[in-house]
């Protein structure tokens, strides 16, 4: 098979996988008579943790997930196929404390086998905590003439006790560099969420590559993410559906530019890149995430970005040291502004073998 088929058939997946998923970001026709494209589509979708940012890296630059290159395990939870990136073993963790008392960690490794293509594991866990028990009762009311009722409801905890809930994201992914230019990625991912003693699972779909458009340093980066079939809560005690109305997953196409304003030539310490990244879902508007990382000697990096379009998120920052001491070693720091949910805190862990 020559490099042409190659990069034929590697498009091609790519648009059918993007003409599926455009074909779900349509916005449901309304059954009241009033234009659909009044509304913005939020809170369309469920599975929302898979938002959440699993590297602190990316996190600093914007929240991009496609473009912005990495050669650590971290890709397997943005673009796939930029895990071609990472040579030999790479390991990754990352420990994230977000608001509401929320604490999520994700976990991934990635294996590159030469020729073959590059294969990663990663899971994400997602923790609420405890949240106590309320139920709703029947009281007499205080004062009938003015409410009208015998009877008001009243919401009660005292003897309710408490439950949990959790999110987890199980994914597989593959990469490989189908030409000098070209990579092509995708990940499968096994979900599952439960709150109390319901249940939900389901699976979704990653599809990404990045060009390197031979343009100096320019890339460009298309992902599709999270697109799968909706889902329904379950009841293990039960065993029924507890919930008819199917769950959609919070389906994205992401399209990024990168660039190098300063590139890392011999004798030069300095590497600047610069990166921009549009963002079309099915739960929201259109969103724009715009960034930089300044790295010297490999060493030190620090980064920046801002979110536009969001409702609550903006700014972002952060820092890393890269460190080699027979094995690759580097710490990553993230702060994200959230406005009146003030800020979140993300710390990420990259070992590579």
């Amino acid at each position: 098979m020559n490099t042409f088929i190659k990069v034929k058939l590697c498009f091609t997946i790519l648009l059918c996988c993007a003409g599926g998923l455009l074909a779900q970001l349509e916005a449901p026709p309304s059954e009241f008579g009033v234009p659909a494209s009044e509304f913005e589509r939020v809170g369309q979708a469920g599975w929302q943790f898979l938002k959440i940012p699993a590297s602190a890296r990316q996190a600093a630059v914007a929240g991009v997930k496609s473009g912005l290159g990495s050669a650590s395990a971290t890709t397997v939870f943005n673009n796939p196929a930029e895990m071609v990136l990472a040579s030999g073993t790479q390991l990754s963790f990352t420990d994230n404390s977000w608001f509401a008392d929320i604490h999520n960690q994700a976990f991934a490794v990635s294996r590159s086998f030469g020729a073959i293509g590059t294969f990663g594991v990663g899971i994400n866990y997602v923790d609420y905590g405890d949240m106590i028990r309320t139920d709703i009762s029947q009281m007499p009311s205080p004062n009938p003439d003015v409410t009208g009722t015998e009877y008001v409801d009243k919401l009660i905890s005292e003897g309710l006790g408490s439950f949990s809930a959790n999110d987890m994201a199980l994914g597989l992914s593959y990469a490989r560099q189908v030409t000098d230019r070209l990579s092509f990625g995708s990940t499968v991912r096994y979900l599952r969420s439960k709150i109390d003693d319901l249940t939900m699972d389901n699976f979704s779909l990653d599809v990404g590559t990045t060009f390197h458009t031979g343009i100096k340093s320019l890339r460009i980066a298309m992902l599709a993410r999270n697109f799968g079939p909706d889902s329904r809560f379950f009841d293990f005690n039960e065993k029924v559906n507890r919930n008819p109305t199917n769950i959609k997953l919070p389906t994205q196409f992401r399209f990024s530019m990168a660039y190098d304003l300063l590139e890392r030539v011999e004798g030069s310490p300095h590497l600047l890149t610069m990166v921009v990244e549009g963002l079309h879902a099915n739960d929201g508007p259109e969103k724009w995430n715009t960034g930089a990382e300044y790295t010297f000697m490999s060493l030190l990096s620090l980064r920046g970005g801002y979110r536009f379009n969001y409702d609550e998120e903006g700014l972002t920052l952060g820092a890393g040291i890269n460190v080699n001491m027979g094995m690759d070693f580097s710490v990553d720091y993230a702060y994200l502004d959230f406005g009146r949910l003030e800020e979140v805190h993300m710390f990420s862990l990259n070992l590579g073998l």
